[in-house]
């Protein structure tokens, strides 16, 4: 038997270390750090107190993520080391959330131990990897979260320690091998006991569900069923209990091998981040021709929260829970007797309310955080409980269960075709739920998460909030003015929650705005992300109508669509594939999806020599679609058409117009992304971050400001774009020279752009169809510069320039930069109106991603009023050299910004050719082309 001594190591505080709602979660480069992990698990063991410690029997498991095995040597150590008698850690370090808290309520130890705690290694449902996060609680011996006043102390104790115990001497155990390994140390034997994950959960969940029944129903050849672990920690279980328990097919389960990194997914169960269940289930964004399975469901990361999934069918958590709590006492043997109560946090829809009303059960409304519904399980108040964030369980633990979840949902399609496997047709998950709407109403529900927000913008916003809610009168002045077909908001308050168990009052637990007609709006503050704020909007509305209950969720909330727009006869459209490649998706989108005329369309059928022209989407290039929208140097009578785009030859590039109005590209990806989170369903969560190629203007970097969003500067190249999305870190990106794109593809995309533009006219009129003027693309253009001020912008294109020529300029531009004096001396010689330039560099650009630098990326003349000179030698040409100039200057002024461009830019202009020597250098008089 190995001896141990224990040491005591002297530390010092770290800042943050306050556990939220789900423990401590921060990156993973944070939890490395020397004394980081210790600092934590030393405050929780003083927290406990020595008496609640020493002679413990501890589990120390989590969901396997990166970091765990690591974790959990230490933790085992530190335990040792505080007087704690024995540590139970699952095979592997694997236990579900779930699963931990079965093991403290029901395992008993070789020796009649049972278990007084646990360390619980999990970031929920957060990613994981070396980049990602990591993170830790703490759950008591009731098996539910660390309650507030234990969780304050830890904090307490963090903000103060300097010193931690450690076992010295005591090696790693090998938590791959089932087995108890024991030592010796200063009071006595200390045991570490690797048991199996799944046995003790399996064993719980038969003695709940009739198991027969759930696998008579997998038996029938009409029942298909699909898991998604996600490859977290559910893994572990799924094969256990679906295949060797029930009797499904192996191929049923996906992604069930927990992985560390969660194989470089999400492990977050929604429509977003399981995209193969999702896809197999007949609801990805492309239909298939296979028949999707009557059932899904997937998992997060530690297998507390979940998804359930019909044929071509989502179910809302709300909608979940209050399905299972109306349906369980008839089809889980656990509640046979009657449900004692349930239970739901705030933000989560009324759905379950209803049930309750119906069903004369006790209920309760309490704040977010499973531990108030532990309280309420513990007195014997509540059977069934869950919230809108995909987590749902009930009194047999003290934690959301989400395979408890598949199971409870399994066990109702079981009893609701218990005497109808042989017959035609299975009742199915739609069934079910469509039936329940019938009931007991439907709650239209969404939610929209604005993630890693900047910290003191969230909190201004919320204080704002609040403030409003001094005069609802003010607030009904304000929702009338957005939207007249909205009923009056009678009362607005922040959730305060007094736990009837033990009298606590927890406050500021969300905003809430409740409207006459039962919509509700709540507003949130949510502690479960690792960097940043993040704020959650719940967005919520009752009918009782049944012949209203089969709209679609977004219609019923927010009734949005570009086909209304094209619909409306006073918007007019027109769109120009020069012949490219782009023709091929023009009519199939425009015309036959969004219901556009064919005549809207030119130059749609492709070419191999794109009919002669040049496949460039500006206005040098796109004469035809030019001249249409008024732009031309000829005015038509014609009234040209209200928006207008083209595309190049492969269609990743995009030019839009208004009626005679031009959008530069560096305006365009700016608006997109002012508009985006309003006016398109893909980022009604918000957008993880923006970017820009160095030489586009700088009209992206202010939207970034105001809206506290993540921005980034970039060298040419989509590549660089590319780097950003794949570690999440940008939603929408673009550059000057007509390229526009999100993190859905890898590559700009012209028509994408497209839609989006025609998402935000059709968002921006949506209350105005029916009136007298459309709000135009000049409308939509000129309403930004009021509000972020206006980037003027040109680019001068110089192409198949000599290339000796070519280098020779640049290298005199970067010599002249050694002499900003000089340089300032030549520019008042040029234009005295001109301010001085005061940094002048070659741009350069480490990849925060992989850390790559990336060197000579345009030469840059920076000047004091923020004006800018670019210039780069560009490689998109098949001859000789291009060298393309920028000019720039910022008007905040709004009296100033109704200017033309190149009035406004003249003086730079001639600045910028006469300080280059362009003429010399090049043999040009005039560029090649002028955007």
């Amino acid at each position: 038997m190995a001896i141990f001594k224990v040491s005591r190591v002297e530390t010092t505080p770290f800042d943050g270390q306050k556990p939220g709602t789900s423990g401590l979660r921060k990156k993973v480069k944070v939890f490395k750090q020397p004394h980081y992990l210790e600092n934590f698990v030393q405050s929780t063991f003083n927290a406990l107190g020595a008496d609640k410690v020493r002679g413990a029997t501890l589990v120390v498991s989590g969901d396997g993520r990166y970091y765990s095995k690591e974790a959990i040597q230490i933790i085992i150590k530190m335990a040792a080391a505080n007087g704690v008698r024995r540590i139970w850690v699952g095979q592997n370090g694997l236990l579900s959330t779930p699963a931990v808290s079965a093991v403290i309520r029901e395992r008993v130890g070789h020796d009649g131990s049972k278990a007084n705690g646990a360390f619980i290694l999990t970031a929920s449902h957060n990613p994981g990897g070396p980049h990602e996060d990591f993170g830790i609680k703490y759950n008591m011996e009731n098996g539910g979260p660390a309650p507030e006043g234990i969780t304050d102390n830890i904090y307490s104790n963090t903000t103060t320690i300097k010193e931690y115990l450690i076992a010295e001497g005591l090696p790693d155990v090998d938590i791959s091998q089932i087995g108890l390994t024991s030592f010796g140390g200063p009071e006595g034997q200390f045991d570490v006991d690797v048991f199996d994950s799944a046995s003790d959960y399996v064993k719980l969940m038969k003695s709940i569900f009739d198991f027969q029944s759930i696998k008579n129903l997998l038996s029938s050849p009409k029942f298909t069923f699909c898991y998604d672990a996600l490859h977290g920690v559910a893994g572990a279980y799924a094969k256990r209990i679906f295949v060797e328990e029930l009797g499904a097919q192996e191929n049923s389960l996906l992604n069930c091998v927990p992985k560390e990194d969660f194989g470089g997914g999400h492990p977050d169960p929604n429509l977003t981040y399981a995209k193969e269940l999702v896809a197999r289930m007949g609801l990805g964004k492309t239909n298939t021709e296979q028949d999707p399975p009557e059932f899904g469901a997937a998992a997060d990361g530690d297998a507390d929260r979940n998804m359930v999934l019909g044929k071509r069918f989502f179910v809302t958590p709300s909608d979940s829970v209050a399905i299972i709590a109306a349906n369980a006492v008839q089809s889980i043997p656990y509640f046979s007797g009657g449900l004692k109560g349930v239970a739901r946090s705030m933000p989560t829809s009324a759905a379950l309310d209803v049930v309750a009303k119906n069903l004369n059960l006790k209920f309760f409304e309490v704040p977010t955080g499973w531990k108030f519904f532990g309280n309420l399980m513990d007195a014997g108040m509540c059977s069934v409980c869950g919230e809108e964030s995909f987590g749902t369980g009930s009194d047999h633990i003290r934690e959301k269960d989400g395979i408890w979840a598949v199971l409870a949902w399994m066990s109702i399609l079981a009893y609701k075709n218990k005497d109808n496997l042989e017959g035609d047709k299975l009742v199915s998950v739609e069934d079910i739920v469509r039936q329940h709407w019938a009931t007991y109403g439907r709650h239209y529900y969404t939610r929209y998460d604005y993630e890693n927000v900047d910290a003191g913008g969230a909190k201004e916003l919320m204080a704002y909030l609040v403030k409003l809610q001094s005069s609802l009168g003010e607030v009904n002045d304000i929702i009338k003015g957005i939207r007249s077909d909205v009923s009056n908001v009678v009362n607005a308050d922040e959730f305060e929650y007094k736990d009837p168990v033990d009298g606590s009052i927890s406050k500021h637990q969300g905003i809430r705005y409740l409207f006459e007609d039962g919509s509700r709006l709540v507003f949130r503050l949510s502690g479960t992300g690792s960097e940043g704020a993040t704020i959650r909007l719940y967005i919520e509305q009752y009918e009782k109508d049944s012949s209203k209950i089969g709209r679609d969720s977004q219609d019923a909330l927010a009734p949005l669509s570009i086909k209304n727009l094209l619909s409306s006869p006073k918007f007019t459209f027109c769109y120009d594939a020069l012949h490219g490649v782009a023709g091929a998706y023009a009519k199939r989108i425009f015309v036959e999806e969004l219901g556009a005329q064919e005549n809207s369309l030119l130059n749609c059928v492709p070419k191999e020599d794109f009919g002669g022209g040049h496949p460039d989407p500006n206005l040098t290039y796109a004469k035809e679609l030019v001249a249409r929208m008024g732009l031309g140097k000829t005015n038509t009578e014609q009234d040209p058409p209200e928006f207008g785009a083209a595309a190049d030859g492969d269609a990743d590039r995009n030019m839009v117009l208004g009626k005679r109005f031009f959008v530069t590209p560096s305006d365009s990806v700016a608006i997109i992304a002012a508009n985006a989170v309003q006016s398109i369903p893909y980022f009604s969560g918000g957008l993880k971050g923006v970017a820009r190629s160095m030489p586009t203007s700088a009209a992206l970097d202010v939207v970034a400001k105001n809206l506290n969003l993540k921005f980034f500067e970039v060298p040419t190249g989509w590549k660089f774009f590319g780097n950003l999305m794949d570690a999440g870190m940008c939603s929408v990106c673009g550059e000057e020279s007509f390229g526009t794109g999100s993190d859905h593809i890898r590559e700009k995309d012209g028509i994408w752009a497209v839609l989006a533009w025609m998402s935000i006219l059709a968002y921006k009129n949506k209350d105005n169809l029916e009136g007298d003027k459309l709000v135009s693309v000049e409308d939509i253009v000129r309403q930004h510069w009021a509000t972020y001020g206006r980037h003027y912008y040109t680019r001068y294109d110089y192409e198949n320039v000599d290339a000796g020529g070519a280098k020779e300029l640049m290298a005199y531009l970067v010599k002249l930069q050694s002499s900003l004096g000089e340089v300032n001396d030549i520019i008042k010689g040029i234009r005295s109106d001109v301010s001085n330039v005061v940094n002048a560099d070659e741009f350069e650009y480490k990849d925060p991603v992989d850390g790559s630098i990336s060197k000579h990326q345009g030469i840059r003349y920076l000047f004091e009023d923020g004006s800018r000179l670019v210039f780069r030698l560009s490689g998109t040409g098949s001859e000789g050299a291009t060298i393309r100039l920028y000019i720039e200057q910022y008007e905040k002024d709004s009296s100033k910004i109704g200017r033309d461009s190149q009035d406004a830019l003249a003086p730079l202009v001639e600045v910028a050719l006469k300080l280059s020597k362009m003429q010399e250098y090049t043999g040009r008089s005039a560029p090649t082309v002028i955007t």
